[in-house]
């Protein structure tokens, strides 16, 4: 049996197949997008490795060794989720799964943190007298601002670099008058 020239076969040997190409070009922006994604998420972690610290300072001096366990473990945990919706968004930025990303982003960034506190609260019910909910909620709130800020600054330049680079134009309006 002899491949046609329309069959797969034929266009996977001469190079014309169009989903491999895509496919090239799909991981190579990936893999583009790395150093201004990682630039994103140290300044991520940096604000909120310094809530942290303020965090861990003050709930130490007010409850010990264990407020500043707390105040880590509260920065960790909002920071990683933070991180882990940061990359989602930039990974599929500008592409056919960008909604998606964005959707599976808030729940990387609300549902961590909820599910952490949930059972830390389970775990250590003595936390609860050592300001849990007002170290957890501020450090969240903290996470979740910045990365709001670096979400649309990821979103802005991929969706507009990607709409270039497609070909698409914006359309101009003349004003009326």
């Amino acid at each position: 049996m002899m491949a046609g020239p329309n069959t797969p076969d034929a266009e996977a040997r001469d190079g014309t197949d169009p989903n491999a190409a895509s496919a090239t070009t799909t991981s190579q922006n990936q893999i583009a997008r790395l150093p201004f994604l990682l630039a994103r998420l140290v300044v991520l972690a940096g604000i909120v490795g310094l809530a942290g610290l303020v965090a861990w300072n003050w709930n130490g001096k007010k409850y010990g060794a264990v407020g500043a366990e707390l105040a880590i473990f509260s920065m960790v945990g909002c920071g990683c989720s933070a991180a882990l919706a940061l990359l989602t968004v930039g990974l599929t930025a500008g592409g056919k799964r960008a909604f998606a990303g964005l959707l599976v982003s808030i729940l990387f960034r609300t549902l961590g943190p909820l599910a952490l506190g949930v059972v830390w609260r389970l775990m250590h019910p003595e936390w609860s007298i050592r300001n849990l909910t007002e170290v957890h909620v501020s450090l969240f709130l903290v996470s979740l601002t910045v990365e709001t800020i670096l979400v649309v600054d990821i979103v802005s330049n991929f969706s507009m670099s990607s709409a270039i680079s497609s070909g698409k134009d914006r359309i101009t309006r003349k004003p009326h008058g």
